[in-house]
């Protein structure tokens, strides 16, 4: 099993012609993600998140562009924060809201450094996550049965990770 998130840049993957793919996003799951954001946030003293239309139409988009060409890539010219998650196949299995929600997460414990604030591709998963300043979020999620692929978009509003900007938004537990 290969699980793989991104946050703000760069690409990895090939391109392929791919069949179309299946979103797996119900309202279960869409709940379930916010509610994990909404928790882990409060540990941050950042306010709760709310779920938006628009921002989940706009992942659900990216997620099925991402599993039809097999590619992992952020959307050009997002005016939104955007965090990725992929998993690969394990027999039908399909990566859940814990799994992606602890790959960006876990990017604290590990790394981020609160004495000396900023963004890091190591860490910007989770400094998205927590960003003070965010206050709607959408998901998506795309489930590939040939493949047992798994891809994950959210998408946040107003973005995080804003130079000069992460003392007042990234806050210590």
């Amino acid at each position: 099993m290969l699980a793989v998130a991104i946050a703000l840049s760069g690409a990895v993957g090939t391109t392929a012609n791919a069949e179309p793919n299946h979103l797996c996003t119900d309202a279960a799951y869409r709940t379930e993600m916010l509610n994990l954001h909404n928790d882990y946030r409060a540990t941050h003293h950042a306010p709760k998140l709310q779920l938006d239309e628009e921002l989940n139409r706009l992942a659900e988009d990216w997620a099925q562009r991402l599993a039809r060409t097999r590619t992992f890539e952020h959307r050009p010219d997002n005016k939104f924060g955007e965090n990725l998650y992929m998993m690969s196949g394990n027999g039908g299995t399909f990566a859940g809201a814990e799994s992606a929600f602890r790959a960006w997460a876990d990017e604290e414990e590990a790394v981020y450094d609160y004495d000396k604030p900023g963004f890091s591709m190591e860490t910007g998963h989770f400094t998205q996550v927590v960003w003070k300043g965010t206050e709607r979020m959408g998901v998506a999620r795309v489930c590939e049965p040939e493949s047992g692929e798994t891809y994950v978009v959210a998408n946040y509003d107003p973005p995080g990770n804003w130079e000069g900007r992460f003392p007042e938004n990234v806050l210590r537990p």
